[in-house]
């Protein structure tokens, strides 16, 4: 009976480890996948499914996950300011198969929110909507992208000449296109991203959304961003090699639930409380920080 207590705790410890070591190389793989805002531009103007994942951000993103060991990542939907990606062959799940009815994704919550927010500049709220261990198909993640952060990323200088037309009147796009020199049918697809995006209306003017930006825009100018270097992409195999060679605690530990004995005494009941708590504990970091508290 001991020896099947000591090797759930060496198993339970390898789970830790491995989540610790999914942790260090999302660290990583943040560090170095900063994106230019020229192409998070192209991302942005996608507007369908298709449209973004036809776009090197989108695919290099597919890459990063896939390479940090959180599986294969895919586009299901996107809608104005909402992005739904699912990953069926989720990896979190796989070292959680005890845990039911309970979304135990957390470290793919974060990788998202923080890819969104530090790589790519743009403030976001992420969800996990279904988890496989709630008996889904597959895992799925909402990613909510905050406007103004979208539209000073997305809106480039013939943006802002676009909206200057269309102040306080509805205008034909042929006069806009007249106004500005344009060809019309050029044109147009830059005033069907500015109706995605809730910008403009269908008659070509403004919404109370875009007068407000133009307002705050007029009186605040922007910072053009820092594009002056290369996309991740150009990088992929230093970014892989960083990733594959993070050290982890689960190394370590996957030695340990290979012997006999435990090289440590843990009371029984303490095994029982960390297995508990541990369903609720984003990571082993904040686990370990409050039994060293308790202790």
């Amino acid at each position: 009976m001991t020896d099947k207590k000591h090797e759930s705790f060496a198993s339970m410890m390898n789970t830790f480890g491995k989540l610790t070591e999914l942790e260090s190389k999302i660290d990583k793989g943040i560090q170095y996948s900063k994106v230019p805002w020229g192409e998070t531009r192209k991302f942005l103007k996608g507007i369908s499914q298709a449209g973004v994942m036809n776009t090197p951000l989108y695919q290099y993103m597919q890459n990063l996950f896939y390479e940090i060991g959180l599986g294969t990542m895919d586009l299901e939907e996107t809608n104005d300011f909402r992005y739904l990606f699912s990953i069926p062959d989720c990896s979190v799940c796989d070292l959680f198969l005890d845990v039911r009815d309970k979304r135990v994704c957390n470290p793919t919550v974060e990788a998202l929110a923080r890819f969104f927010h530090e790589d790519l500049g743009i403030s976001c709220s992420v969800k996990e909507m279904d988890c496989k261990n709630m008996s889904a198909n597959t895992c799925r993640f909402l990613v909510e992208v905050e406007p103004l952060s979208v539209y000073q990323i997305l809106l480039d200088d013939f943006d802002m000449k676009i909206m200057a037309q269309l102040r306080d009147v509805e205008t034909s796009t042929k006069d806009i296109a007249v106004k500005l020199k344009r060809d019309p049918e050029d044109l147009q697809y830059n005033l069907d991203i500015l109706r995605y995006y809730q910008i403009i209306t269908k008659n070509n003017k403004l919404t109370d959304a875009g007068e407000a930006y133009k307002n705050f825009i007029d009186s605040h100018p922007p910072g053009k961003g820092v594009s002056d270097f290369d996309p991740p992409w150009k990088s992929m195999e230093k970014i892989s090699s960083a990733i594959a060679a993070t050290q982890s605690f689960a190394e370590a530990m996957v030695e340990i639930s290979e012997q006999d004995v435990l090289p440590w005494k843990v009371p029984d009941a303490q095994v029982v409380e960390m297995r508990d708590k541990a369903k609720d504990k984003k990571s082993f970091a904040e686990l370990m920080k409050q039994f060293s508290k308790e202790d």
